[in-house]
């Protein structure tokens, strides 16, 4: 489990189990192997296997292949501008180096809290 008591996403979570009006279910997803990311990348931006090999190799290390962590990580990059339609190139380009000094310990956790604190305030409560 990538969140544990003292981290912020656990209140969250705890207040999520506590409702009555929510539903909250647990679900293990374990990794998928380098080649199937590096296929679900490739096909997410539209890019040969080979271009996204070094995407995958940095996102695959952030997200240990979990593929719901990769979908949120893809976003997280996107939304912070290290991942980028290119208009000029036309195509999806990044910023490998800064991919890459990503805090690889938490940082599935700090992408969900980051897209938690997104929703209106009233909203979270």
């Amino acid at each position: 489990n990538e969140v544990d008591s003292t981290h912020r996403l656990s209140s969250y979570l705890e207040t999520f189990e506590r409702s009555n009006t929510l539903q909250v279910t647990n679900i293990q997803l374990d990794g998928i192997a380098k080649s199937d990311a590096n296929l679900m990348l490739s096909e997410m931006l539209g890019l040969p296997l080979r271009l996204t090999k070094s995407l995958t190799d940095a996102v695959q290390a952030r997200t240990l292949g979990n593929p719901l962590y990769i979908h949120a990580f893809m976003q997280s990059l996107v939304k912070e501008k290290l991942l980028i339609n290119s208009v000029v190139k036309k195509r999806w380009i990044w910023d490998i180096e800064a991919i890459q000094s990503i805090s690889i310990q938490g940082s599935i956790a700090e992408v969900l809290t980051r897209k938690i604190s997104y929703i209106p305030h009233d909203t979270q409560e």
